[in-house]
């Protein structure tokens, strides 16, 4: 084989009536080497059909299509660990497909202590709709918006503990924390199933203005602990209607 535009270092086929059958191995010479099947065209190897492909910062297993990535495959970036399982469309992320990444910090540096698995369908290499994301045994389910890896930010329709499988936030988030409007699900052992809504910061409900609703009512105002829910505002009971508006423990006057 004579490559005369200098790309090839070498090209290993078998061959049967003047086309290549089977595996074949192609040696770049930038050092890039890939190994799968081909075909032939101008004098020249395409990759086309399964194979994988070695670079000094990425290795593919999967479809390609005239030399470019399309189907089913799997990229692992040597650099950060990042990998990418499922389909391609020339060459972009697209249709379903899972990313297991990180968060990066401000230096834009991934932060290895921050994993981050996003499942969703793509296009041109962003999540396109119906997106997951999986972080510290949590489920968040929304489209959020990704500045560049270092901030995770918008509105998540659920937050799902896969342990138990229940709902235990909606709202805004920041970075998978609790930030912005949002309503936090949980379980009070006097008070029972409770929802507390308020402008949550980094996690943290805001406690000097929150609605809170149980089976038997709804209180808004302050809350001064959160241990034994004291504080001041209105309760408005469900079933009645009565309303009470001043100081409260355990939600009660």
């Amino acid at each position: 084989y004579s490559d005369k535009n200098e790309i090839y270092e070498s090209v290993e086929s078998e061959w049967k009536i003047d086309k290549p059958i089977g595996k074949s191995n192609i040696k770049f010479r930038n050092g890039n080497f890939y190994s799968g099947e081909i075909k032939w065209e101008n004098n020249e190897p395409i990759m086309n059909g399964k194979g994988i492909f070695e670079s000094p910062t990425e290795s593919y297993e999967g479809n390609y299509q005239n030399n470019i990535k399309n189907g089913y495959g799997i990229t692992t970036f040597k650099v950060n660990s990042v990998k990418y399982t499922g389909n391609y469309e020339t060459g972009s992320m697209s249709g379903y497909g899972e990313l297991y990444t990180f968060l990066k910090d401000l230096k834009n540096k991934f932060i290895p202590s921050f994993p981050i698995l996003i499942k969703s369908i793509w296009k041109n290499n962003k999540p396109f709709s119906e997106t997951m994301y999986q972080v510290n045994n949590l489920l968040f389910t929304g489209d959020l918006v990704n500045n560049s890896g270092k901030c995770y930010e918008g509105y998540c329709k659920s937050v799902i503990d896969p342990h138990n499988n229940k709902k235990i936030y909606e709202g805004n988030i920041l970075n998978f924390q609790y930030h912005g409007w949002g309503t936090i699900f949980t379980e009070d052992p006097l008070l029972g199933k409770m929802e507390l809504y308020s402008e949550n910061k980094m996690g943290i409900p805001n406690y000097s203005n929150i609605k809170i609703t149980t089976n038997k009512l709804t209180f808004e105002g302050v809350i001064n602990d959160s241990d034994t829910f004291t504080g001041y505002g209105e309760i408005i009971y469900s079933e009645s209607g009565e309303k009470y508006y001043g100081p409260i423990e355990h939600l009660s006057p």
